[in-house]
């Protein structure tokens, strides 16, 4: 239903008349339902927060979409790279191993095909002058080198005939009373079935000394060659004791010159650790209370994706493990080496380790994938906070935009279809389908009662006091009609001293003549103007909707006739349409 000067349209907003306040006002402090916040606010102040609040929420939000979308961006462009960079370290980490290896190779070569070599089991044992020849050999390639814990030529029967040492940096010849018969030794048992040119590597792994691991842990890589003489005659062997702690520095040295995040491993083909990130945890064959200590142990699913193929990825929530898987008997993976071709050497190893291959791993932890990303973010912090206090001013402009346009649509819309005295509807309400709609009940069910008002003495006053005067008197008597009608009476001042009112619900003309006689006599009540007491009378006629007439306009213009008949009959009075005989153009 209506209320009392209420616009009611098609718009979502909507404008109290009468109070004395601009009615665009009215319509936004109806918009915010905290009391208090109405109370500290004025209604403009109200609606510029909301629409500010509002216009910043979805800047912000945008705002926040966007720099997500470019965190997503980022971050998944850093953690490709960080794979592909991870992939390339273990490509240079395999590179450092394979020159190291290859290097160990070439010494080995190199001293079985020294020419005294192979004399020296074709002539006598007491050729102390090729011997001799031989340990300055050995021994200026053990100084030189640093590489190797021994360095050693046995002949066929096992027996060490010349034996280097070194240690703390310096290469000793072992004295004769020394040396010893190692036939018993697996290795020396699988490089005496060697051919020729067959190179024999050991798995690396601890030196063991008086029949216990070695302390502090000695990584050693057994590599030797059985000799021959030119008749193709077995004249001995050479064993070098390779110091597998090089190669393991090497892994080292390489991660902290790449500055890795990540951390390395070094793997057998068991999967035991060689190089891990816990001591205490490497090379775990080598104690029988180790024997399950192994990253194949800790982590079998993806040790079992590994054995699958040679190199790869493999991400898991807790991080990416980059891996690749190393041949030190495969010749064919050897990057070559500057005096010899391996492609057409046969490599051997201890019995049951033909698989032998070391397994270089990279774990790189979740918590380094977008470091990059991160410190980006950071950084960007300070321009955010400025951008921040750009988009608040933006939304400040926008929201006060958005006020000031949506209170002149207000005040369009209220100058249109009200009266600027009164603040009651104008005529023009009545002009137009959509004032109607404003005006009328929407259900045509429902009857009405159409009020016609025409003040008694008005002219009088307008006339002896000044329109100022006039103006005030048509003020308060707008104040007294809304005073008096109810909350869904439609009131409009029509011009001048006319007014009419469309009061629904009213089904019989005792209830309207009721509500006429309470009009009547509030008007005739003084009016007090500075010192001037003034009195008015009011004629009515009143026109029943659908009694009467089904159209509105034909309504008031039988109210209007009504109210004329109620002039001539005396004033002051109300009429109804059939008691209307004739109309006066009187005041």
């Amino acid at each position: 239903m209506l209320k009392t000067g209420l616009i009611q349209s098609e718009s979502p907003l909507s404008i109290e008349l009468g109070t004395g306040r601009l009615p665009a006002e009215e319509a936004l402090s109806r918009q915010t339902t905290k009391p208090m916040f109405n109370q500290i606010l004025s209604p403009k102040q109200q609606a510029l927060i909301k629409q500010f609040l509002f216009t910043f929420s979805g800047l912000l939000l945008a705002v926040l979409l966007i720099l997500s979308s470019w965190y997503n961006v980022k971050s998944d462009q850093e953690l490709k790279y960080q794979e592909h960079q991870e992939l390339n370290q273990l490509d240079l980490h395999e590179t450092s191993i394979f020159k190291e290896y290859e290097t160990t190779l070439s010494d080995l070569l190199t001293l079985a095909s020294l020419p005294i070599s192979k004399q020296i089991l074709s002539t006598e044992a007491s050729d102390r002058l090729i011997k001799s020849q031989l340990t300055d050999t050995y021994l200026t390639i053990s100084q030189t080198r640093g590489r190797y814990d021994q360095i050693r030529y046995l002949n066929n029967n096992g027996q060490e005939v010349i034996r280097i040492n070194f240690k703390d940096g310096i290469a000793s010849v072992e004295r004769e009373d020394k040396l010893q018969n190692k036939a018993d030794r697996y290795y020396v048992q699988d490089i005496a079935s060697l051919n020729q040119n067959d190179i024999y590597v050991s798995r690396m792994d601890l030196n063991i000394d008086h029949g216990q691991v070695e302390r502090p842990f000695k990584p050693i890589i057994r590599v030797g060659m059985h000799l021959f003489d030119a008749n193709e005659r077995p004249q001995g062997m050479v064993i070098m004791n390779y110091f597998g702690q090089r190669l393991l520095d090497a892994l080292n040295f390489g991660s902290k010159v790449l500055d890795s995040r990540s951390s390395l491993m070094l793997l057998d083909h068991d999967g035991y650790w060689l190089k891990g990130p816990d001591k205490e945890k490497e090379w775990g064959f080598m104690f029988d209370d180790k024997k399950k200590v192994s990253f194949a142990n800790e982590h079998p699913k993806i040790w079992q994706q590994i054995l699958r193929q040679k190199s790869g990825q493999i991400r898991t929530p807790a991080g990416v493990y980059s891996f690749k898987t190393l041949l030190p008997l495969t010749p064919k993976d050897l990057t070559g080496s500057w005096h010899y071709d391996f492609s057409k050497t046969y490599f051997k190893t201890q019995t049951k380790l033909e698989n032998y291959q070391w397994i270089l791993v990279s774990f790189l932890p979740a918590s380094q994938f977008y470091t990059d990303t991160h410190k980006a973010l950071q950084s960007g912090v300070p321009y955010l906070l400025v951008g921040l206090v750009f988009l608040s001013l933006l939304s400040f402009y926008l929201a006060t935009y958005h006020r000031d346009k949506q209170y002149l649509l207000y005040k369009t819309h209220y100058m249109a279809f009200h009266d600027e005295l009164t603040g009651l509807f104008n005529r023009h309400v009545l002009d137009q389908k959509k004032g109607l709609n404003m005006v009328l009940p929407k259900d045509k069910s429902i009857p009405y009662a159409v009020f016609f008002f025409d003040l008694d003495g008005f002219k009088p006053i307008n006339d002896k006091y000044g329109h100022h005067i006039g103006d005030e008197v048509l003020k308060i008597t707008a104040k007294r009609l809304q005073g008096s009608v109810r909350e869904h009476d439609v009131l409009i001042r029509l011009g001048g001293d006319e007014f009419a009112l469309i009061a629904p619900k009213l089904s019989n003309k005792k209830h309207a003549a009721h509500l006429g006689e309470k009009l009547l006599n509030k008007i005739q009540d003084p009016i007090h103007i500075d010192e001037c007491i003034l009195q008015l009378g009011v004629s009515i006629g009143i026109a029943m909707y659908p009694s009467h007439h089904n159209n509105l306009e034909k309504l008031i213009d039988m109210a209007d006739d009504a109210m004329y008949a109620a002039k001539q009959s005396g004033k002051g009075r109300i009429c109804f349409p059939e008691n209307a005989k004739s109309k006066n153009t009187d005041t």
